[in-house]
């Protein structure tokens, strides 16, 4: 993965991250559009947006290779589905999404 060579971290984790939180919101711009309650479930989009955010901000710097967007993206869905469920038998959530 080439953030890891990159000569400029700083750079390539704020775009990581500013596009995460940018993804995330229109995420959930497009749920509150698409007539979907608060807390409502979408699969997916739920899941990647942020991920899709922080990948499409940093793009012009950083480009995964398709490999690598398939690992980044079955890890993250992995990863969300089942800390959210955990979350939500350990009570500290309302809902398992």
């Amino acid at each position: 993965f080439t953030p890891l060579l990159h000569s400029n971290y700083l750079l390539v984790g704020t775009l990581l991250c500013v596009g995460a939180v940018g993804g995330d919101l229109l995420g959930s711009f497009i749920k509150r559009r698409s007539g979907i309650p608060r807390g409502g479930r979408v699969f997916l989009l739920d899941q990647l947006d942020f991920v899709f955010g922080g990948i499409t901000l940093s793009y012009w710097l950083v480009v995964p290779t398709p490999l690598e967007a398939t690992l980044i993206v079955g890890i993250t869905l992995i990863a969300h589905c089942l800390t959210n469920y955990v979350a939500f038998k350990l009570k500290m959530k309302s809902v398992p999404w």
